[in-house]
C-alpha cells in the first residue's frame, strides 16, 4: 500500500471540506432556484386563469349583446302585420272547413279551437268584420281567443291539425256546452250519447 504523507493528507481533507462546502452552497442555490421557479409558475397560472376568466366574461357579454340585438330586431318587426297574417291564415283555413262541413246554426255542445290566452293582447281593437270567426271566451285576467264552431270532436281535431300547420303549435280543442267550458271527456261522452 502506498504511503501518503501528512501534508498530502491534510490537503486532501481541506479539498474534501471545500468540496463539501461548495456542494452545500450548490444545493442551497438549487433549492432557491426551484422556489423561485415555483413562484414564477404560480404567477403564470394565476395570469392564465385571469385571462381565461376575462375571455369567458367577454364571450358572455358578446353573446348577451348579440341576443339583445337579435331581440331588438325581432321587436322592431311590425306586430300588427304579424297578427294580421295569422288572422288571415286562420280565417282562410276556417272558411275552407265551413264550406266543407256546412255547419248548423244551433247546438248545445260545440268544440272550438283555443289559439291563445294573452294578458295584453286585445284583438277587439281590430275591425269587427275581420274577426267574425273569433270567439272571446270569458276568463279572469286574460284575453282568451278561439276560432271555429264544430259539432263533432273529429271535425275540431281536423281543424286543429290545420291550425298547427300554420304555426300555432299550442292551440287545443276547447269543448263548450251552452257557452260554458266542460271537460273533453264530458263532451265526448255527450257526443257519443246523441
Amino acid at each position: 500500500m502506498p504511503f501518503i504523507e501528512q501534508n498530502d493528507l491534510v490537503k486532501l481533507y481541506d479539498e474534501i471540506e471545500d468540496l463539501t462546502e461548495k456542494k452545500e452552497e450548490l444545493r442551497k442555490g438549487y433549492i432557491d432556484l426551484k422556489l423561485e421557479n415555483n413562484k414564477l409558475l404560480k404567477k403564470e397560472k394565476i395570469k392564465t386563469i385571469i385571462l381565461v376568466v376575462l375571455l369567458l366574461v367577454l364571450l358572455f357579454f358578446g353573446f348577451m349583446l348579440y341576443q339583445l340585438k337579435k331581440g331588438s330586431h325581432n321587436d322592431s318587426f311590425d306586430k300588427n302585420e304579424f297578427l294580421n297574417q295569422k288572422i288571415d291564415s286562420i280565417e282562410e283555413v276556417y272558411s275552407a272547413r265551413q264550406e266543407e262541413d256546412l255547419i248548423e246554426e244551433k247546438h248545445d255542445l260545440i268544440y272550438t279551437i283555443q289559439i291563445g290566452a294573452f294578458k295584453e293582447l286585445n284583438i277587439r281593437t281590430f275591425d269587427e268584420e275581420e274577426l267574425k270567426n273569433f270567439l272571446k271566451i270569458p276568463n279572469k285576467d286574460l284575453y282568451t281567443y278561439s276560432i271555429g264552431q264544430f259539432y263533432t270532436f273529429n271535425q275540431a281535431n281536423i281543424f286543429l291539425s290545420e291550425i298547427k300547420k300554420i304555426g300555432i303549435k299550442d292551440a287545443f280543442i276547447l269543448p263548450l256546452k251552452n257557452n260554458e267550458r266542460i271537460s273533453l271527456k264530458e263532451a265526448k261522452e255527450e257526443e257519443n250519447n246523441k
